[in-house]
């Protein structure tokens, strides 16, 4: 794993062999629990929550990178981030924009400012909206 400082953050990146998926909205990069800024995905026991999960995971492990620019606040012992995926053919995927995309998580504009809210489908809007977005 490899660590950058950035102004008023910091920036972490693994290899995905060194990194795993807790849940849709919740990867674990090296030793770093990271809480993906902006959207929101169901908890454990919702029907939803395996499928997000695993949407996840594969997206990561077909990554050559897991890259997260930490913001400096946590969540429940979670750093706060945006991450991206690094594609074999270079290309920076938006884990947060996906799992929203396939319908496995929503935008939380609290966080987001909005950045997710055009890419909900109704199978997204259809999951719980907590009261914290």
């Amino acid at each position: 794993m490899t660590e950058k400082k950035t102004t008023g953050a910091r920036q972490i990146s693994a290899h995905p062999n060194l990194s795993r998926v807790i849940d849709a909205d919740t990867i674990v990069v090296g030793e770093i629990h990271v809480r993906l800024d902006g959207i929101s995905a169901p908890e454990r026991g919702h029907k939803a929550y395996t499928k997000g999960k695993w949407f996840v995971a594969d997206l990561m492990h077909k990554a050559t990178d897991v890259i997260c620019d930490l913001e400096g606040r946590k969540t429940y012992d979670r750093e706060v981030g945006a991450c991206y995926f690094i594609m074999e053919d270079g290309q920076r995927i938006d884990p947060q924009a996906e799992v929203v995309k396939a319908g496995f998580a929503r935008d939380c504009p609290r966080y987001s400012g909005g950045r997710y809210q055009n890419l909900e489908t109704p199978e997204s809007r259809a999951l719980p909206f907590p009261k914290y977005c």
